[in-house]
């Protein structure tokens, strides 16, 4: 198997663990799957290591989470193209929540179709975006990205909200893959059933969150476990309080996430500083 970056040969690299490979511009790591292996998931997986030397000075880091106090935009031109495994985002609507200025005078189409465009040079073959979208602009936004899905974001009780708005109960995502899909471990089901009744005093209650839009962890959570492996690179450019990098931690994912407000970043900075990653036993 060759490298992406620099088309050589990949060696072996014992240092990184059983049978892992490096090549020799040292951009890309993989692990060659075990042929021993029950997992449903038989698929090649590259590492790709990001330079963040490259990148603005990190609001938050651990070994797990990145976080940057900046604008999106700025940032993603940045990374090196195919070095992201998920793109998991819940971007501004354009509905002004709480009279937040990063909430007005949004073009939704051209936002979709800019992150399109964006998140596609920088996904891994094979690897998906997952991006929430408001339903009034479903069928118009779509029109305009090639070959796109949509998963189901189900809400069975009604979910009020400090803002004074209610939760509707059906939120979309729109997705896009870049190239063939790797294997499907969802088993195909495009949809979730949520907790709306949430009444829980955690971080599993969006309604504790400071942020108006804030979303709960388990959409994110189910996402990233059934598209993303084990150390694999999710990336979040509208990270706001946090949810997809304390999900992808506790999933043991690595995430960088992206908040172009700082009181956001705080937040998500101390819930990720608390994350307690799972302990996968076999």
């Amino acid at each position: 198997m060759k490298c992406w970056n620099c088309q050589s040969e990949m060696i072996e690299a014992p240092e990184l663990g059983q049978n892992w490979y490096k090549c020799q511009c040292g951009v890309t790591e993989y692990q060659q799957p075990d042929k021993k292996s029950k997992s449903s998931r038989q698929i090649v997986i590259e590492k790709s290591v990001i330079p963040l030397d490259k990148l603005p000075n990190p609001y938050y880091h651990d070994d797990w989470v990145t976080i940057y106090n900046n604008d999106c935009q700025e940032v993603l031109p940045l990374i090196p193209n195919k070095s992201i495994d998920l793109v998991l985002t819940d971007p501004p609507f354009g509905l002004s929540h709480e009279g937040a200025e990063w909430d007005k005078n949004i073009d939704v189409v051209e936002l979709y179709t800019w992150l399109y465009k964006e998140s596609l040079a920088l996904l891994n073959n094979g690897c998906h975006s997952f991006v929430w979208l408001p339903k009034k602009e479903l069928m118009k936004v779509g029109s305009y990205i090639p070959d796109c899905r949509y998963f189901m974001e189900i809400h069975p009780f009604a979910m009020y909200r400090t803002n004074y708005r209610w939760m509707e109960a059906l939120t979309p995502l729109i997705v896009w893959v870049n190239g063939v899909a790797r294997t499907n471990i969802s088993g195909g089901r495009n949809w979730l059933l949520t907790n709306s009744a949430n009444t829980s005093n955690n971080d599993d209650n969006p309604r504790n969150s400071k942020h108006p839009a804030a979303k709960g962890t388990e959409t994110p959570s189910y996402i990233i476990a059934n598209f993303s492996a084990n150390g694999d690179i999710i990336l979040d450019p509208f990270l706001g309080s946090g949810t997809t990098c304390y999900c992808a931690k506790k999933l043991n994912r690595k995430c960088i996430g992206i908040e172009i407000e700082e009181k956001y970043c705080e937040i998500a900075a101390k819930r990720c500083s608390q994350a307690v990653m799972e302990l996968n036993v076999e």
